[in-house]
């Protein structure tokens, strides 16, 4: 009975899809705009310029700052974890989440902007998001799905976040608000907003947030698919308890003078390195941590004209450091237990960036408007496994070791590019979107990507889009240089394989995204929107085994011996079809009712030509919310289910047929409000039903990676919000 019902629920999606799509705002904080104002809501972050939701050449989703506060989001990862078309792995490690966009994975494949300036390492690393990025103060959120490397250039590959912060208002003076909750794993978390109008000419904004949680603690739990309890063995001086803590924060402040703004923008992710890994070889003390900032400082003018012009100009200075006391902590030998047996890989990875940006948009008419822009972007960088690469060793990066590294592994980069895009509406019906990006890096030399769309208005309250889009993603310093050694296989950098393969090199990566979508006005109170698409992804970068021992092998620096070898190789290439569709209802006044749905069916082409589905994503996935806004004046309650079906696992010592089992989760959020003009108090309970849940392990599933990586039960944490004007 359950397989039919996915197979009805498959196709009248299919059916939808030519009906309905999901680039609309999510609609229930909105009802008091009408229909046409509705499907006139403007967007910023898929052209660079203030643009019509109806007429983007991507599908999009917004969440509003009144979503935001219903359903008690704080982070970037609350929001994520509720949109449609995101697969998540919780607790890993490094990424904090690691997510996967309309079936394609990596952290390092879309693109974070704050206030459309992208906070992405230079160098490609991915990015680490965690408790690293509040969103608690946001204004809005823009989710943008699909292909913009016409636009934003390379990593904009699978999708991008446009975060947009407030900016005073023109009703008060001073405005300022405060926050401090407390929850499960002894979890701390404060933040503060404030803005100050000090004329029509000058304002100031300041949002900061600061994060600290003992973290997880998975001794307790099903020991089937890991030995965790074994931690509690540890020797001295190790400590033998599950030590995996958070302290990440936040901040972002603008200063607006006129046409001119200075912005700066910092994140610090410091959280537990070895969720993810299997504890038999990698340590679960808070030393095995990763640590790194992002620091982004950027001027912007901006000036209007009276024919509908605008010219802007940003000059962008970046850094994203990793700090010199990451790493990945092991046992010199695995399932050893001895404390004088233990192994420490230090990383590095500074990037420097400053990047220039002119764009000028003119709208010469309700039929015609265009953008055009041009880019330069300088880098210089210090690879994440330096330290490997130059001391032969994983020494920590200081002192002496820092200079040589510095002195022997500084590479720069310089990227330019020019942009340009056009929307025509020859009728009043159709709206038609050409544009295109020609970037050349004195590392990936040049790359065109092309984007189109058709936007067709056959009725008031009807969108149909037919898209298509083209991205690429150049191979990051992180590939190049990734080594690491486990007991039986090491993986080797681009400098050793270059020793006997001079030839070998990394090219980019390439997505192609072809996309029907529709939106539909059902009536004044239901909003329906679903998408259909497909993404051919072609010189995918994937580990691969060149080197087999005992027939094979190479040495092994970090055990002193021979092993297998495994290197980044542009091998892969995946086919992905999906479906989303959206359903957004108000039920009263202050009652609304959403709900989504995925399919999504991604594939990796083997060599011989066959498909095997890819690990960690679910081919179908539901979200169901519910929100009621001040019932009896003074309490908003709102709730959230999420089912997600079975998913491919490669591990198949654990899982003999490759099926992971899916699972479903219940959160929700109570709010007392106007019990004062000057406070209002929240709860926020995550895991409602206490289920246990596992996500997909990360990389191969195997080996040093868990096959499954376990998930928090039931959390809690409540808050009070104090607000003061003026």
């Amino acid at each position: 009975m359950k397989k039919i019902l996915l197979i009805l629920s498959l196709q009248v999606c299919a059916f939808l899809s030519v009906y309905a799509q999901p680039d609309e705002t999510n609609i229930d904080s909105l009802w008091d705009m009408s229909l046409e104002q509705l499907m006139n809501l403007e967007v910023s972050g898929v052209s660079r310029y203030s643009q019509n939701i109806s007429n983007v050449p991507n599908s999009i989703q917004v969440i509003s700052h009144q979503q935001i506060n219903d359903r008690g989001y704080q982070d970037l990862s609350d929001v994520l974890k509720d949109v449609a078309g995101f697969d998540i792995v919780s607790n890993a490690g490094q990424f904090g989440e690691f997510y996967s966009l309309r079936g394609v994975e990596g952290n390092d494949r879309f693109l974070i902007l704050i206030n459309g300036h992208k906070i992405n390492p230079a160098s490609g690393t991915h990015i680490s998001i965690g408790n690293s990025i509040s969103i608690k103060y946001a204004k809005r959120i823009e989710v943008i799905y699909g292909p913009a490397s016409a636009v934003y250039g390379a990593d904009a590959y699978s999708g991008i976040i446009n975060i947009i912060f407030d900016e005073p208002d023109d009703e008060h003076s001073f405005h300022a608000t405060g926050n401090f909750n407390y929850g499960s794993m002894n979890t701390i978390d404060g933040s503060l907003e404030t803005s100050i109008k000090v004329n029509r000419n000058l304002s100031f904004y300041l949002m900061a947030r600061m994060y600290q949680s003992d973290g997880p603690n998975f001794i307790d739990g099903d020991q089937t698919f890991y030995n965790y309890g074994l931690i509690n063995t540890y020797p001295s001086p190790l400590v033998n308890k599950f030590e995996q803590p958070t302290d990440d924060h936040t901040i972002f402040f603008k200063a607006q003078y006129r046409n001119f703004s200075v912005n700066y923008f910092r994140k610090q992710f410091d959280e537990g390195n070895a969720l993810g890994f299997i504890p038999e070889i990698y340590i679960y003390n808070k030393e095995n941590k990763w640590k790194n900032s992002t620091d982004v400082v950027w001027i912007n003018y901006k000036k209007n004209f009276k024919k509908a012009g605008e010219f802007n100009f940003d000059l962008t200075y970046k850094n994203h450091t990793q700090d010199n006391n990451t790493l990945y902590y092991k046992w010199n030998i695995p399932s050893v237990f001895d404390a004088n047996e233990t192994y420490k890989q230090y990383m590095t990875g500074n990037d420097n960036t400053i990047h220039a940006t002119i764009t000028y948009n003119q709208a010469f008419s309700d039929k015609f408007q265009f953008i055009a822009g041009v880019d330069n972007e300088y880098s210089t960088s210090i690879p994440p496994y330096a330290n490997d690469e130059i001391l032969g060793n994983s020494d920590k990066y200081e002192g002496e070791n820092a200079k040589i590294i510095d002195e022997q592994l500084t590479i720069t980069e310089n990227r330019t590019a020019g942009f340009g895009q056009f929307e025509y509406s020859p009728f009043k019906f159709t709206k038609f979107t050409i544009g295109a990006r020609y970037d050349y890096s004195t590392r990936y030399q040049g790359v065109f990507n092309p984007r189109l769309g058709l936007v067709l208005m056959p009725f008031e309250s009807t969108r149909i889009k037919i898209l298509f889009g083209r991205a690429f993603q150049a191979p990051s310093l992180f590939f190049q240089y990734e080594q690491w050694g486990a007991p039986t296989v090491a993986n080797i950098s681009m400098t050793e394989i270059q020793k006997t393969d001079p030839s070998w090199v990394l090219e980019n990566q390439i997505v192609s995204s072809h996309e029907i979508s529709v939106n539909q006005n059902i009536t004044e109170n239901i909003n329906l929107s679903a998408t259909a698409y497909f993404n051919s992804m072609t010189n995918l970068i994937e580990r691969s085994f060149f080197a087999e021992y005992p027939t094979d092998s190479v040495y092994n620096k970090y055990f002193d011996t021979y092993t297998s070898g495994l290197r980044n190789e542009n091998i892969g290439s995946q086919e992905i079809i999906g479906i989303d569709a959206i359903l957004n209802t108000k039920i009263s006044k202050n009652i609304f009712v959403y709900s989504y749905y995925s399919y999504t069916n991604a594939n990796s082409i083997q060599k011989d030509g066959s498909e095997v589905a890819l690990p960690r994503i679910s081919m179908h996935k539901v979200w169901a919310g519910f929100t009621a806004q001040n019932l009896f004046r003074h309490v908003t309650f709102s709730t959230r289910f999420k089912w997600v079906s079975n998913m491919y696992n490669m591990n198949t010592d654990i899982f003999p047929n490759n099926i992971q089992p899916g699972y479903f989760n219940l959160d929700a959020n109570i709010a007392l409000n106007n019990l004062s003009q000057y406070f209002r108090i929240y709860a926020n309970f995550e895991n409602v039903l206490n289920q246990y849940v596992e996500h997909g392990g990360l990389y191969e599933q195997s080996g040093v990676y868990t096959a499954v990586i376990p998930q928090n039960g039931f959390t809690f944490k409540v808050g009070i919000e104090f607000f003061l004007s003026k």
